[in-house]
């Protein structure tokens, strides 16, 4: 009340930063920021592949281009000062290329119905079966998607790695009671005993 036209908390009208009419200037702005402050941009507690997975989430939210990509490694490379990350297009994408194949499922953007695997469609756009919505199946920055990998494979590779060690042991009984949690199973875990081990993998059929 009783204020002019156009001011902002008790300041002239046009105190913007730099403004020939500002009760304000640059140095204040620094000064009220701490914009001369030195800061640590490296999060001890942030691995270089957490950072690689949250840049990687920004491209796949907003379709970036590959000029983008390696625009934004290398500008991260050089707030640190020093090459932290993979600094190319082709050695960020050698990362996450995965050497499985990919299965792309689909679901409705409206309505979340699932509609089934990439491969098993014809047209580049589909009717949600449910809602009668238009989804574009084709375009990933215009649908919605998740992926799978195929567990078989996932596993033969895993086995397939050097020093992994194969123990096979073969019940004399066909009867198995109380598999996860009897005694013979918790011995499998005691010190020096193959379930031992963070990396272990234990498969019963």
């Amino acid at each position: 009340m009783g204020e002019p036209q156009g001011s902002d908390v008790g300041e002239p009208q046009g105190s913007d930063v730099g403004g020939p009419q500002g009760s304000r200037s640059k140095t204040d702005y620094f000064q009220k920021y701490n914009l001369h402050e030195n800061v640590g941009v490296i999060n001890e507690a942030k691995s270089k592949f957490e950072i690689l997975l949250m840049i990687f989430h920004i491209i796949l939210r907003h379709g970036m281009t590959g000029a983008f990509v390696e625009n934004m490694l290398q500008f991260f490379n050089e707030i640190c000062g020093q090459q932290i990350i993979p600094a190319t297009k082709y050695l960020f994408n050698q990362i996450f290329t995965p050497s499985l194949p990919v299965n792309f499922h689909y679901f409705c953007t409206k309505c979340n119905m699932y509609l089934g695997e990439r491969q098993t469609f014809i047209k580049s756009v589909i009717e949600c079966p449910t809602c009668k919505a238009k989804c574009n199946v084709k375009n990933v920055d215009r649908s919605n998607f998740f992926t799978t990998m195929p567990l078989v494979d996932q596993i033969e590779k895993i086995l397939q790695k050097p020093g992994i060690k194969i123990i096979s042991n073969h019940s004399a009984s066909s009867n198995y009671c109380d598999i996860r949690d009897g005694n013979l199973f918790k011995k499998l875990c005691d010190p020096g005993q193959p379930l031992n081990d963070k990396d272990a993998i234990c498969l019963n059929f």
